[in-house]
């Protein structure tokens, strides 16, 4: 009898082991999982951010005006020009 309650102790022992290693492990999952979250946020907020850059709003109507010429190329001028209003003004609006 007392042999079965101490080998039903080393189980629960075990168990409880296994029980606080698969923790430990969850844990340094989850904090990988905030570290990579956070940059892709930083990520995320830095393709925004160069979306809305200057540069890169010109250079994309320049590249469609000539990978797709037509209306397109035809309107580069006024879009650009829309382009650099925007910049102008809108920082004197905030």
């Amino acid at each position: 009898m007392e042999e079965r309650k101490q080998d039903e102790a080393a189980a629960l022992v075990g168990q409880l082991n296994d029980s606080l290693a698969l923790n430990r492990e969850l844990s340094e999952r989850v904090a990988d999982l905030r570290i990579r979250v956070a940059d892709a946020e930083r990520l995320q907020q830095e393709y925004v951010e160069m979306c809305n850059s200057m540069a890169y709003r010109v250079g994309r109507l320049i590249v469609e005006a000539f990978t797709r010429p037509g209306r397109r190329t035809l309107l580069l001028p006024f879009r650009l020009a829309k382009v650099v209003l925007e910049r102008l003004i809108v920082p004197k609006l905030s």
